[in-house]
């Protein structure tokens, strides 16, 4: 019988509640005291561990909500005999002035500031701006029947509709910004004589229809579902109303939908188009657009901790997810170095050469010897490296390459 301890490695517990370690055998109180720590951001927490026969108690009062490295040395038995072997579990630790039942296993959880028109992922501690409500959100799952379930409470610790709370938000910002999406919006308004001046924009058609509601075939697809053929008649027709709603408000389109050969035609569904800033808000009144979005070619860089965050490795540990079969486009600059990396394409054969690019490349997929492979080891990885949204159709398969 292996050492067993009472939470798995990601979950969420509150500051508080013990951690409780069962050992095959009666375990020496000074060996679980030596050996069993708990670390954050690199230090050492002082705590004092209990112990009654086989099971170790493990405080976490007053501890600071964040997250936290559980370790286990060699505990040793009643008889100095060695019932473990090192190991390493994170956790993370949330404050709340409510408990949660322990009925409930917490999966996840989320600190979010809301305010009149956005919500703000807070971390641990971090003071939320004026005028926000701060709330906590729990993913839990019922211990016996493993139902999930979603807990809110406010930073007094009452359950809260949390998903009225988000509701709220989203109706706000819709009676605000309407089908224009915010940064357009407030675009617009740094224009000096927007009477006058052009923006350049893309559109999404109002998409009713699921495009995966129907049965998928096993295995590679030979020809096109008679579903799939409809569904992407239905876009481009869609697309094809919105350059008459353009043209009518006398926008200029330099690449009509209606010029894309016949057998690519519905897999692009979105028109630019360059308008004068006065017409956006009468083009956002028309049935057939979904959204209007500033065409903004600039990138932006933000390389974070992404496999710390996301936990890739375990989803792929427990279910196998490796990216097979999925095609990633990196949407950056080239690589400024390629060794290590594999490539089913790219959009320039010589771009400009990119760092970022190369380790944001590398965090999706690498091939180097003795490392991890990144989130998706087994995808098929293309650089789309042009801030031109065309680099991206390099990574949709039926689409000739750039």
């Amino acid at each position: 019988m292996a050492v067993t301890i009472s939470f798995k490695a990601g979950d969420v517990l509150t500051v508080g509640t013990d951690i409780l370690v069962t050992t095959p055998r009666p375990v020496d109180p000074v060996s679980a005291q030596s050996v069993i720590n708990i670390v954050h951001t690199g230090t050492q927490v002082d705590l004092i561990v209990t112990v009654s026969k086989s099971v170790i108690t493990v405080p976490t009062k007053g501890l600071a909500a964040g997250g936290y490295d559980f370790m286990i040395g060699e505990l040793l038995d009643t008889s100095q005999k060695r019932m473990s072997k090192f190991t390493v579990v994170p956790l993370i630790l949330k404050a709340t002035k409510s408990s949660i039942s322990s009925t409930k296993r917490v999966d996840h959880s989320v600190r979010l500031a809301i305010g009149e028109l956005s919500t703000i992922r807070l971390s641990p501690g971090e003071t939320p701006p004026e005028g926000f409500r701060v709330v906590e959100m729990f993913k839990v799952v019922d211990v016996e029947s493993g139902r999930p379930d979603q807990i809110c409470l406010d930073d007094d610790g009452n359950t809260i509709d949390g998903e009225k709370l988000l509701s709220d938000v989203s109706r706000r910002r819709w009676a605000k910004y309407g089908r224009v999406h915010e940064t357009l919006w407030h675009h617009i308004r740094t224009l000096k004589d927007k009477d006058n001046e052009h923006v350049d924009i893309v559109v999404w058609p109002l998409i009713t229809q699921s495009v995966a509601h129907y049965q998928k075939i096993d295995g590679p697809e030979t020809q096109l579902p008679d579903e799939e053929k409809r569904l992407r008649a239905h876009h481009h027709n869609m697309c094809l109303e919105i350059v008459e709603e353009l043209e009518t408000v006398g926008a200029h389109v330099p690449e009509s939908p209606a010029n894309i050969p016949p057998e690519h035609r519905g897999l692009i569904v979105d028109v630019h188009a360059t308008i004068m800033a006065k017409h956006v808000e009468t083009l956002a009144q028309s049935n057939s657009v979904g959204a209007i979005l500033l065409d903004d070619r600039n990138g932006i860089h933000d390389l974070a901790d992404s496999i710390a965050i996301a936990r890739s490795d375990q989803v792929r540990t427990n279910t196998g997810y490796t990216g097979e079969g999925v095609r990633v486009a990196v949407y950056e600059a080239g690589p400024s170095d390629t060794t290590d990396l594999k490539f089913e394409d790219r959009y320039i054969s010589n771009p400009p050469p990119s760092d970022h690019a190369r380790l944001t490349s590398a965090i999706v997929k690498n091939v180097e010897a003795n490392k991890p492979h990144g989130h998706a080891p087994d995808c098929s990885l293309y650089s789309a490296n042009s801030f031109d949204d065309k680099a991206l159709n390099c990574a949709i398969q039926e689409l000739p390459s750039c």
